[in-house]
């Protein structure tokens, strides 16, 4: 652009194309020109006509002209630099967080499922939370059965708590959210009053405010009465829309109860303690996972007790226990800092041990003979201790001799070379106790 300073023409600044990427080069001319300006503004004041000086308010509008062009190329270049170096992450390949090596694929929920929360011992160390299940609202507990038949689950919380964003009614989901036609149930019982139920078809969790889930719901209250109902996101804080309501008749809260629904296409069936009470139709929701609730929507909080989670195809017989995997250890299980610390000096060294059983109690051996005893003890499972020990002495190349039961042990065999070993499990107090024997044969 033509520009001046005080009454003389003065050459047009020039830049380079703003949005170009920042070089040596591109530096280099801008401060050329700057220093041309400073050169020209300082030889126009000295030869200025003292008759006719020039007007200093225009000098300084010169300047400020300038300086307002100057932040402008500069800022150019610097969004032209970030630019680049996004382009440069933005083509990188192989990220990822961590270092896993070998991803697992991919593979559907286990179905069908059956979790009657026996398999955990102390629930301490698992931190009180049973496999797989995901709190929305409330707390879902490991807990000691009142009739002292077992374990089960508990929804701890009383009372509603200080939200943000509306809340529905305390409740836990589990499994797979392509199921379609399924059966689930789960024995209830009150210990607090008010309401608990089972949810199937369980879509949607809530989208970032409030947490009413897509679902359907068989509630069952404390004196009797029951609801089939189905909530959505539009009523929030509500129970949902009523499909079915009734009342038992001569109804125990003082006992346990079955809640049951099944989903045969757009058919839901809801049963109380196996009695049908309710059939109906409805194609809101086609596909899900499945929950346990507690509560009536609104401010209503109870603590109630579930125990026997089941799914299965309607109308099949019930399955057996889910077995679950021996890699599941507890979180909060004590690990020692070497789990061959204090063992005898002649435990043989391709002998495997379980990182969740500790070392316990006295450890006797005889390296004249090669022989020993330890014994070690964790809040494992005495399934989840025979399964690793099983898996890992083949690995170590070990021949299995035997693995039976006898009385409440479970005792396994196993050779290499001239060496045996002979491993005995018993389960007391919340814990697995496997005792070591290894000799060495003539």
């Amino acid at each position: 652009m033509a520009n001046t300073i005080g009454n003389q023409p003065v050459s047009t600044v020039s830049t380079t194309d703003p949005f170009a990427p920042r070089t040596a080069a591109t530096n280099q001319d801008t401060q050329i020109n700057k220093n041309m300006f400073m050169q020209l503004l300082v030889a126009q004041i000295k030869n200025q006509d003292p008759l006719n000086p020039s007007d200093g308010a225009q000098f300084l509008t010169q300047l400020a002209q300038f300086q307002t062009l100057e932040n402008g190329v500069n800022m150019a270049q610097d969004i032209a630099a970030m630019r680049s170096d996004l382009d440069s992450l933005s083509t990188t390949t192989g990220q990822q967080k961590g270092t896993v090596a070998d991803m697992p694929a991919a593979k559907p929920f286990p179905f069908p499922y059956n979790e009657n929360f026996e398999s955990y011992g102390s629930a301490q160390p698992w931190g009180y939370l049973p496999h797989y299940f995901a709190d929305i609202d409330g707390v879902f507990e490991l807990a000691d059965r009142p009739d002292g038949a077992g374990k089960c689950l508990r929804q701890v919380i009383s009372q509603k708590a200080q939200s943000w964003a509306p809340e529905w009614s305390p409740y836990t989901i589990i499994g797979d959210e392509k199921w379609t036609d399924y059966e689930v149930s789960a024995d209830v019982f009150f210990d607090g009053g008010g309401s608990a139920g089972v949810m199937g078809r369980v879509n949607n969790v809530g989208g970032g405010y409030g947490s009413n889930p897509k679902a359907y719901c068989l509630r069952l209250q404390v004196d009797g009465t029951w609801s089939l109902t189905a909530p959505n996101q539009q009523q929030r804080n509500a129970s949902g829309v009523e499909l079915k309501t009734g009342k038992l008749d001569a109804f125990d809260a003082k006992k346990w109860h079955n809640v049951k629904l099944q989903f045969a296409g757009t058919t839901i069936t809801a049963l109380l303690d196996d009695a049908q009470v309710a059939s109906v139709t409805d194609a809101t929701h086609r596909t899900g996972m499945v929950g346990l609730f507690t509560g009536a929507g609104g401010n209503d909080r109870n603590t109630a007790l579930f125990d026997n989670l089941i799914v299965r195809p309607v109308g099949s017989p019930a399955p057996a226990p889910t077995a679950f995997p021996a890699t599941l250890t507890p979180m909060y299980a004590p690990k020692a800092t070497s789990p061959r610390a204090g063992l005898p000096a002649n435990f043989p060294d391709d002998l495997p041990l379980m990182p969740a059983l500790a070392l316990t109690g006295a450890s006797q051996s005889d390296p004249a003979h090669g022989t020993g005893r330890v014994t070690l003890s964790g809040a494992v499972t005495r399934e989840a201790a025979v399964a690793f020990f099983d898996k890992s002495m083949k690995d170590q190349e070990w021949s299995e001799d035997e693995s039976r039961a006898d009385g409440d042990h479970w005792v396994m065999s196993f050779t290499k070379n001239k060496l045996k070993a002979t491993i005995t499990f018993s389960v007391g107090n919340g814990a697995t106790t496997a005792t070591i024997l290894w000799e060495t044969q003539q």
